[in-house]
């Protein structure tokens, strides 16, 4: 028994499981993640490793070649390389596509650990991870504040870095900007030699006297007392106080005696501002697979909250909301809804025209939410998330969804203007274009499904494209056998497209007018290209041939088009040899041009990259809104600031970016 048989032979079964996808599909897509792309594994491990003090060359010779000779036999390797940068490390273990990036991991770190001994003793844990393209803040937070620059590090770190950690589904909190306190010894090289007293013996008592040290515990019938030496510094006076060594027997050298020892701020490695005020960035990250849009509501939420216990504990510090990483997914996804809505609606509209039936256009319109929230229910089990990839494939998938559906109908009503009765022209109608359907169908499938098995990290992106399409296609096959059938021979009657006098089958008769003149005007178009036939197909040769042609040398090619976010990234680069200072100095000049820009609204520097390059700074630049702009767009915008800061060209490498596009060239 087929199953247009047994949806016209079991209506309400029918009925139930139909109503039952459209419920499971809602849910599931109310449960999907939301995210720009999808989930994409790159067979990358990163290893930092940090050698505090250490010049790039000593860290290339004391740190990276002795990893990379023990990593450079791991099975599966691609490529092993490292950049070494002042007291840090980073070792990039690539793997063949295909290998299981979990177990390379694991390998990396075991390698790692069995060479621990032959690394020199300064060196901190190594910090091992895998590559996730997914690894960008969602949300930037900003702490505005007149503090010095330890205090207010200070109060990001204590105070508002805990209560973003503790959000739902946020995975790390990077503080960017600002500098820690520290303790300064600065020795005197000539009262050492004069008391005949090496660095190193200086290095290691200090570091041997401020540890506090167990010693047991002493027990009774009644009780027990731990013991424990208190060795923690809690004053300069105690680290002055630490005894260096003993000239003979008699008197012990004190620190104070061959060095100054003050407090003082650590080295800045980065510098942060916002609008040319002093501030400390603060990076929020999400956990794997958690969904951006969530987390980043969550966080709008925290933002009022920092800034009432920063008045209750009296802190002259102001949390600002920078950038927000979902607005790109939030526009992206709103676009695709629209599309696939608009889509669905002149769908209907072009349906009903020329079907010219109500009743004909909802049994064959069904398909839509069907097979789209049917697509959904496979998606979920599969693990895929709402991306930009997804959504495009739905919003293609729309005008094939109903091609089955409306065969079907068709053919079914074409058996009853023979005078069948609803059940039998449902049952025959169906199974004479059954063959059909399920040919047009799997040519759709066999298009799109094997872009969903490309390999390559590309092809990771376009695995849920091709399957999102497959998905919603074989819905679609299953409405048409079922749903269209048991419509049609509960709900259809002979009379139906018979049309009256009112407005809407005046239209209708005006289209089925229009389409009788459009097929006598095809059959004489029809036979003329049957008659010239070589001229046709010499003419589509050359038409084919000249696309090529121009496609080739005259459409433009890049990654992704130029989007109207309202924000882009401008990015600074000096010689190598350039200090943080002179990075600074050249980055507040160009700051400064940038802000003549009236439909600018905020300028958010960062001096120093993140793999501690002096020489880079960026640039992160919010728009107005865009009713505010009058017309004005990014691209507008960039095209200003490009011609601002043109004569710095001769002085540093500049690039004016979307935000995404850095994102995206930054995983792959």
């Amino acid at each position: 028994m087929n199953l247009a048989a047994l949806s016209i032979k079991r209506p309400v079964f029918i009925s139930c499981l139909v109503i039952l996808m459209i419920v499971v599909g809602m849910i599931s897509y109310s449960k999907m993640p939301v995210d720009q792309f999808p989930d994409v594994t790159f067979p990358i491990v990163f290893a930092e490793i940090q050698y505090p003090g250490a010049s790039p060359l000593d860290v290339e010779r004391q740190v990276s070649k002795i990893i990379e000779d023990e990593v450079s036999s791991l099975p599966g390797l691609d490529t092993v390389s490292s950049q070494n940068f002042d007291s840090v490390a980073i070792i990039i273990v690539k793997f063949k596509l295909g290998y299981d990036i979990k177990e390379g991991e694991q390998q990396v770190r075991n390698r790692i650990q069995n060479i621990r001994n032959k690394l020199p003793e300064d060196v901190k844990e190594p910090l091992i991870r895998r590559f996730d393209p997914a690894d960008q803040p969602i949300v930037t937070f900003a702490l505005n504040s007149s503090l010095p620059a330890d205090e207010l590090y200070d109060v990001a770190n204590e105070q508002i870095k805990p209560i973003l950690e503790r959000t739902q589904d946020v995975g790390l909190v990077r503080i960017v900007g600002g500098r820690k306190k520290e303790i300064v010894v600065e020795v005197d090289k000539k009262k050492l030699q004069d008391r005949q007293i090496s660095m190193l013996q200086v290095s290691k008592r200090i570091e041997d006297t401020s540890k506090d040290i167990p010693l047991g515990k002493f027990e009774d019938k009644k009780s027990e007392v731990l013991y424990r030496t208190i060795g923690e510094f809690g004053t300069l006076d105690q680290l002055k106080d630490v005894s260096i060594s003993f000239l003979g027997s008699d008197r012990p050298v004190k620190l104070s005696e061959v060095a100054v020892v003050k407090e003082s701020l650590q080295k800045a490695s980065r510098f942060s501002s916002i609008n040319g005020q002093t501030a400390v960035f603060l990076d929020v990250y999400k956990q794997s697979g958690a969904n951006t849009v969530a987390v980043a509501d969550r966080l709008k939420v925290q933002l009022n909250s920092l800034n009432d216990l920063l008045k209750v504990k009296k802190i002259d510090a102001k949390a600002v909301f920078v950038r927000d990483g979902s607005v790109p997914i939030r526009l992206n996804v709103l676009d695709v809804k629209e599309s696939i809505g608009l889509g669905i609606l002149l769908c209907i509209i072009v349906v009903f025209l020329f079907l010219g039936s109500a009743r004909s256009t909802f049994i064959t319109g069904l398909a839509l939410p069907n097979s789209l929230l049917g697509g959904f229910i496979i998606m979920f089990v599969m693990g895929f998330s709402i991306n930009i990839m997804t959504l495009l494939a739905l919003s293609l998938a729309v005008g094939l969804l109903i091609d089955d559906a409306i065969v079907v109908r068709e053919n079914i009503f074409r058996h009853m203007e023979m005078g069948k009765d609803p059940k039998t022209a449902a049952l025959e109608g169906t199974n004479e274009v059954a063959l059909a359907v399920i040919a047009t169908t799997l040519v759709v499938i066999a298009v799109f499904g094997p872009i969903a098995f490309v390999p390559g990290i590309v092809g990771q992106f376009f695995r849920q494209f091709g399957l999102t399409v497959v998905f919603t296609m074989l819905i679609s096959l299953f409405d048409a056998f079922t749903v269209a059938p048991m419509l049609s021979a509960y709900m259809a009657t002979a009379n139906e497209h018979k049309k009256g006098n009112g407005p809407i089958d005046r239209l209708l008769k005006w289209v089925d007018e229009l389409q009788t003149k459009l097929e006598n005007v095809y059959e004489k178009l029809l036979a003329w290209t049957l008659s010239v036939r070589l001229q046709i197909l010499a003419g589509a040769l050359a038409f084919f041939l000249g696309s090529c042609f121009l496609g080739v040398k005259y459409v433009p090619k890049t990654f992704l088009p130029p989007n109207d976010l309202g924000e882009f990234t401008v990015t600074v680069e000096l010689p190598a040899t350039s200090s943080l200072e002179a990075t600074y100095v050249l980055s507040k000049t160009i700051e400064a041009k940038i802000k003549e820009v009236k439909e600018i609204e905020l300028v958010a520097l960062t001096v120093g990259s993140t793999t501690y390059e002096s020489n880079k700074s960026s640039f992160y630049i919010h728009m107005v809104p865009a009713h505010d702009r009058k017309g004005v767009t990014t691209p507008m915008v960039k095209e200003k600031v490009r011609a601002l800061i043109k004569d710095f060209q001769s002085q540093a490498i500049i690039a004016v970016t979307d935000t995404i596009s850095v994102e995206v060239v930054r995983s792959l």
